[in-house]
Protein backbone atom coordinates (compact mmCIF):
# COMPACT_ATOMS: atom_id res chain seq x y z
CA UNK A 1 0.00 0.00 0.00
CA UNK A 2 1.42 3.37 -0.86
CA UNK A 3 1.18 6.17 1.54
CA UNK A 4 1.63 9.53 1.45
CA UNK A 5 1.57 11.92 4.82
CA UNK A 6 1.52 15.53 5.49
CA UNK A 7 2.04 15.30 9.05
CA UNK A 8 5.85 13.23 9.70
CA UNK A 9 4.87 13.35 13.22
CA UNK A 10 1.40 11.40 13.24
CA UNK A 11 3.29 8.73 11.20
CA UNK A 12 6.47 8.04 12.82
CA UNK A 13 7.40 4.77 12.61
CA UNK A 14 4.89 3.82 10.05
CA UNK A 15 6.64 1.72 6.95
CA UNK A 16 6.32 2.93 3.82
CA UNK A 17 5.17 6.23 4.47
CA UNK A 18 6.54 8.86 2.18
CA UNK A 19 5.90 13.06 3.11
CA UNK A 20 4.68 15.57 1.23
CA UNK A 21 4.91 19.32 2.61
CA UNK A 22 1.66 20.53 2.26
CA UNK A 23 2.13 23.97 0.64
CA UNK A 24 5.03 21.87 -2.21
CA UNK A 25 1.77 18.97 -2.55
CA UNK A 26 1.53 20.88 -6.05
CA UNK A 27 5.10 20.25 -7.19
CA UNK A 28 4.41 16.37 -6.17
CA UNK A 29 1.28 15.19 -7.92
CA UNK A 30 2.79 12.15 -9.59
CA UNK A 31 3.36 10.90 -6.28
CA UNK A 32 -0.10 11.80 -4.76
CA UNK A 33 -1.53 10.05 -7.88
CA UNK A 34 0.49 6.85 -7.47
CA UNK A 35 -0.61 6.67 -3.62
CA UNK A 36 -3.30 4.59 -2.10
CA UNK A 37 -4.13 7.19 0.90
CA UNK A 38 -3.07 10.77 1.62
CA UNK A 39 -2.62 10.74 6.03
CA UNK A 40 -3.26 13.95 7.45
CA UNK A 41 -3.89 16.67 4.44
CA UNK A 42 -4.38 20.07 5.95
CA UNK A 43 -8.05 21.47 5.81
CA UNK A 44 -7.05 23.64 2.91
CA UNK A 45 -6.05 20.43 0.43
CA UNK A 46 -9.18 18.54 1.77
CA UNK A 47 -11.05 19.56 -1.78
CA UNK A 48 -8.77 19.49 -3.71
CA UNK A 49 -7.60 15.73 -2.88
CA UNK A 50 -10.50 14.48 -2.30
CA UNK A 51 -12.79 16.22 -5.21
CA UNK A 52 -10.28 16.96 -8.61
CA UNK A 53 -7.97 14.21 -7.56
CA UNK A 54 -10.29 11.69 -6.01
CA UNK A 55 -7.67 10.37 -3.77
CA UNK A 56 -9.06 8.48 -0.44
CA UNK A 57 -7.92 10.67 2.61
CA UNK A 58 -7.63 9.96 6.50
CA UNK A 59 -9.65 10.85 8.40
CA UNK A 60 -12.20 10.98 6.23
CA UNK A 61 -14.21 14.40 4.69
CA UNK A 62 -16.61 14.35 7.29
CA UNK A 63 -14.21 14.33 9.60
CA UNK A 64 -12.82 17.65 8.78
CA UNK A 65 -16.01 18.77 8.33
CA UNK A 66 -16.97 18.15 11.89
CA UNK A 67 -13.86 19.39 13.46
CA UNK A 68 -14.67 22.83 11.24
CA UNK A 69 -18.25 23.31 12.26
CA UNK A 70 -17.40 22.25 15.90
CA UNK A 71 -19.74 23.29 18.39
CA UNK A 72 -19.62 26.65 18.12
CA UNK A 73 -21.73 26.48 14.29
CA UNK A 74 -20.52 26.32 11.03
CA UNK A 75 -17.81 28.48 9.51
CA UNK A 76 -17.07 29.81 13.17
CA UNK A 77 -13.81 29.43 15.06
CA UNK A 78 -13.00 28.42 18.55
CA UNK A 79 -11.81 31.26 21.02
CA UNK A 80 -10.31 30.00 24.39
CA UNK A 81 -9.19 32.71 26.99
CA UNK A 82 -7.88 32.81 30.59
CA UNK A 83 -7.17 35.28 32.83
CA UNK A 84 -3.88 36.16 32.47
CA UNK A 85 -1.22 34.49 35.69
CA UNK A 86 1.20 36.38 36.79
CA UNK A 87 3.57 33.75 36.85
CA UNK A 88 7.70 33.67 35.95
CA UNK A 89 7.84 29.69 35.03
CA UNK A 90 6.56 26.96 34.11
CA UNK A 91 7.17 22.77 35.22
CA UNK A 92 7.08 20.34 32.50
CA UNK A 93 7.27 17.12 33.28
CA UNK A 94 8.29 14.33 30.59
CA UNK A 95 6.50 10.29 31.42
CA UNK A 96 7.17 7.43 29.65
CA UNK A 97 5.07 4.78 30.22
CA UNK A 98 3.63 5.44 33.90
CA UNK A 99 7.32 6.75 35.47
CA UNK A 100 7.93 10.30 35.20
CA UNK A 101 12.07 10.48 33.83
CA UNK A 102 12.59 13.79 33.75
CA UNK A 103 11.03 17.56 34.92
CA UNK A 104 12.04 20.98 34.91
CA UNK A 105 10.74 24.38 35.26
CA UNK A 106 11.30 26.52 32.59
CA UNK A 107 11.43 30.68 33.87
CA UNK A 108 11.48 33.71 31.99
CA UNK A 109 14.08 35.87 31.41
CA UNK A 110 14.03 39.22 32.94
CA UNK A 111 11.39 41.48 31.86
CA UNK A 112 10.25 38.67 29.38
CA UNK A 113 6.49 37.23 28.76
CA UNK A 114 7.58 33.75 27.40
CA UNK A 115 9.29 30.58 29.12
CA UNK A 116 10.95 29.43 25.87
CA UNK A 117 14.52 29.19 25.76
CA UNK A 118 14.92 30.64 22.04
CA UNK A 119 13.25 33.60 24.13
CA UNK A 120 16.14 34.27 26.66
CA UNK A 121 14.08 32.04 29.67
CA UNK A 122 16.20 29.30 31.53
CA UNK A 123 15.62 25.32 32.73
CA UNK A 124 15.69 24.31 35.85
CA UNK A 125 16.07 21.16 37.64
CA UNK A 126 13.64 19.85 39.84
CA UNK A 127 14.40 15.78 39.80
CA UNK A 128 15.37 14.89 43.50
CA UNK A 129 19.49 14.80 43.35
CA UNK A 130 19.97 16.48 39.77
CA UNK A 131 20.40 20.85 40.33
CA UNK A 132 20.95 22.26 36.82
CA UNK A 133 20.28 25.07 35.07
CA UNK A 134 20.35 26.26 31.37
CA UNK A 135 20.67 28.52 29.35
CA UNK A 136 19.49 29.94 25.86
CA UNK A 137 22.83 31.42 25.04
CA UNK A 138 24.59 28.15 24.06
CA UNK A 139 22.65 24.62 22.44
CA UNK A 140 20.80 22.51 24.72
CA UNK A 141 21.97 18.93 25.88
CA UNK A 142 22.40 16.56 23.26
CA UNK A 143 22.75 13.97 25.44
CA UNK A 144 19.93 11.48 25.98
CA UNK A 145 20.69 11.24 30.22
CA UNK A 146 20.76 14.06 32.52
CA UNK A 147 21.80 16.97 31.05
CA UNK A 148 24.40 17.05 34.71
CA UNK A 149 25.79 14.40 33.44
CA UNK A 150 28.26 14.83 31.38
CA UNK A 151 31.27 17.64 31.88
CA UNK A 152 31.39 18.14 27.90
CA UNK A 153 27.17 18.90 27.38
CA UNK A 154 27.21 20.65 31.08
CA UNK A 155 30.78 23.09 29.62
CA UNK A 156 28.40 23.22 26.38
CA UNK A 157 24.89 24.80 28.13
CA UNK A 158 24.97 24.05 32.19
CA UNK A 159 25.71 25.11 34.90
CA UNK A 160 25.39 23.23 38.27
CA UNK A 161 23.33 25.64 40.83
CA UNK A 162 25.22 25.85 44.14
Amino acid sequence: MRLVTFDPFRTLGMPGASYVKPDLYPQHLEVIRSADWLLFPEYRQVNSLVYAHRKRVFPSVSSYRDYCRGPTGAGRQSLYAQAYLPVDRDLRIVVIGREVVASYWRVQAEGAFLNNLAAGGTLESTMPGSTWRCSATVPTCSSSTDCSATAACRSRACARAT
